[in-house]
């Protein structure tokens, strides 16, 4: 199994909200942010009660963090946190938005990103409780063109892109380049010349640049970045909790911070139907290692 290391948590854009929340307890741009409760019963929501009772002994409790792309109305990111509240560690999964799923639809092979077009932030959580046997119950979710603000606002980011990925942003030269927000979020939703494994990369890719760039500039633009993000957040986490995680997350140092992904090598194959991608993958293998990565069991 394949397991990396992150030395930053800050994989989403959200985190770097979290994290800027806690940092300077801005409560009146946090309280921007849209606060929307998860609708259905916890059996509607497919939550294990087995793994709900295993996480509260444990104390550890599982986040969906999903970034929507409104032009698909799908989610173009979906991860899994997950806070060790005994230990104050954090472990975020990654789900590869490819995986085929059924998702009920008669004779319909979907991808796991289209649990949110069909049911909404309710149908991304279910579908993650019925497929992994999980217990989510909190989410919170991200329009990415929030992040095409930030970009702007701090002065664009710097990528290394290969000529294939800048002729499709419309570049006029690949290798290292500075790039706005809508080059960067088009960089981001590249899709057409390799697969889901090296989209989520540029995601990651761009994501961490622009941490490493708000970490450069004056704290007093921070209020600015915090505002325009938090306007296009919802989540069904008070203000309190909030700003707790961020507090949380920032008082880790790396070693305590984890990064994962679903599929897992080895347990994948490439599938094709009328035309489209699909990511095939074996359920029981991925559920036990997610399992088995988030709750230490081996």
């Amino acid at each position: 199994m394949k397991r990396k290391r992150n030395k930053i948590l800050i994989i989403i854009g959200i985190i770097i909200l979290l994290i800027l929340g806690g940092a300077f307890g801005t409560y009146k741009y946090i309280n921007r942010v849209k606060n929307v409760k998860l609708q259905g019963s916890n059996e509607e929501l497919k939550i294990s009660q087995e793994t709900e009772e295993k996480s509260t002994k444990e104390n550890i409790e599982n986040i969906l963090l999903l970034g929507v792309d409104k032009e698909e109305n799908a989610s173009d990111t979906i991860m899994i946190l997950s806070l060790d509240k005994d230990d104050n560690t954090a472990k975020l999964t990654s789900i590869m938005r490819d995986l085929n799923v059924d998702l009920g639809e008669s004779n319909k092979v979907h991808k796991i990103n289209y649990a949110y077009h069909y049911g909404g932030v309710e149908g991304s959580v279910s579908t993650l409780n019925k497929l992994f046997d999980l217990d989510i119950n909190k989410y919170v979710k991200i329009d990415f063109e929030g992040l095409k603000n930030v970009i702007d606002y701090i002065g664009g980011i710097e990528l290394s892109v290969t000529g294939e990925e800048s002729r499709i942003i419309g570049l006029s030269k690949s290798g290292n380049v500075k790039l706005n927000g809508k080059q960067a979020l088009e960089y981001s939703r590249i899709r057409k010349i390799d697969n889901d494994y090296y989209r989520t990369n540029r995601q990651r890719k761009v994501i961490m640049a622009i941490f490493n760039k708000a970490k450069s500039i004056e704290v007093t633009s921070y209020p600015k970045i915090i505002s325009d993000l938090s306007s296009n957040i919802e989540t069904n986490l008070s203000t309190f909790e909030l700003l707790d995680l961020g507090k949380g997350i920032m008082s880790m140092n790396a070693e305590q911070l984890e990064g994962f992904r679903i599929p897992i090598d080895g347990s994948t194959e490439d599938l094709m139907d009328k035309g489209i991608y699909y990511l095939g993958w074996d359920e029981e293998v991925n559920k036990k290692a997610l399992h088995d990565f988030i709750y230490d069991e081996h």
